[in-house]
């Protein structure tokens, strides 16, 4: 059997032109390719080896620039060090003598503390040694005290006794005295207490007396003549048997510093007269209250004068009549009455 056979040149002009070249362009084609891979690699070869020249070149930059930056910091430090000593020491010989300075303010805190700290301890030691006096003052204090308080048992009993206390019972007698324009009109005359040229009563003595009234009314006076001296009388009292509470005699410790109560009379105008006082020197003394603020001075010179109050009486009962009496005497002229009338 007898089969075809094909040959790449065919009897057709046309179709070997067109073979031949389509042939042509593949090879034109493959070239073009093979020019462009060539110079891609050609391109990038070259973009890689300009990278990696950029690279080195900052690597080295970066480099010499820290070699100048050493350099250069090495160069100031030694420009500073080789610079003049002088201001250096002057700066550390202040240095030094700030700390010096500072050193010697702590080691001063520190004694003042110190100091402190031994003063607080002896306070204690100086409160217990001040402690020790103030607990023997007050211990005298104390005892003081108790002898003070033993004072008025003391007196009461000094009154009991007769050395400076003139206990009398006395009852109504009649008696003559000197009539003048104060006395007149007085009756029924009880001379409690007389003297004449006086003698020195010091400290004030007490005298008391029991009386028997004899009318509803009656009157306790005393007349002082002291030319060279003074009297002095304080807390005059006149009470009841039947009512021993209740003192009949007001204003009785002169404590109005006045003549309240009492009648006050100075017939002949005698000068030093009788007047209420508070303190008053007198020759040798100074006349002060046997108790309270104040008391009844008389130093009458040439004449008496008077110093009177009535007070209210039962008939036929008894009465205690008492006062404190002090006398400054000088030598003097002197007298004293003190009298009840009615």
């Amino acid at each position: 059997m007898m089969h075809r056979q094909n040959s790449d040149w065919s009897s057709d002009p046309a179709s070997t032109t067109n073979a031949s070249h389509s042939s042509i362009e593949r090879i034109v084609w493959t070239d073009d390719n093979d020019n462009h891979r060539i110079h891609q690699k050609k391109t990038s070869f070259a973009w890689y080896w300009c990278f990696k020249c950029c690279i080195v070149g900052s690597l080295v930059a970066g480099i010499g620039l820290a070699i100048i930056l050493t350099f250069w910091l090495t160069s100031k430090t030694a420009a500073t060090e080789t610079s003049p000593q002088v201001p250096v020491r002057q700066v550390r010989v202040r240095q030094a003598l700030v700390q010096l300075a500072v050193r010697q303010a702590l080691v001063q805190v520190q004694v003042r503390q110190a100091q402190v700290r031994v003063q607080e301890a002896q306070v204690p030691v100086q409160q217990a040694l001040v402690q020790v006096p103030v607990r023997q003052a007050l211990a005298q204090v104390q005892q003081a005290q108790v002898q003070q308080a033993q004072v008025p048992v003391r007196q009461v009993q000094v009154q009991q006794a007769p050395v400076h206390q003139r206990t009398t019972t006395t009852a109504a007698t009649t008696a003559s005295i000197t009539s003048n324009t104060c006395t007149s009109g007085w009756t029924g005359v009880t001379i409690l207490y007389h003297c004449t040229n006086c003698t020195t009563i010091h400290p004030y003595a007490y005298y008391s007396y029991t009386y028997v009234a004899i009318a509803t009314l009656t009157r306790i006076s005393f007349s002082f003549r002291e030319d060279n001296g003074c009297f002095a009388i304080d807390t005059v009292s006149v009470r009841s048997t039947a009512a021993p509470t209740v003192e009949l005699i007001s204003n009785n410790d002169f404590e109005t510093g006045s003549f309240s109560s009492w009648t006050y009379c100075n017939p002949n105008g005698a000068s030093a007269a009788g007047k209420v006082y508070h303190s008053l020197f007198c020759v040798s003394y100074t006349l002060t209250p046997k108790s309270g603020s104040y008391f009844y001075y008389d130093g009458a010179v040439g004449n008496n004068d008077y110093l009177s109050q009535q007070f209210t009486t039962v008939i036929g009962q008894s009465y205690n009549v008492s006062f404190w009496l002090f006398n400054d005497a000088g030598g003097g002229t002197s007298s004293a009455d003190i009298l009840l009338s009615v």
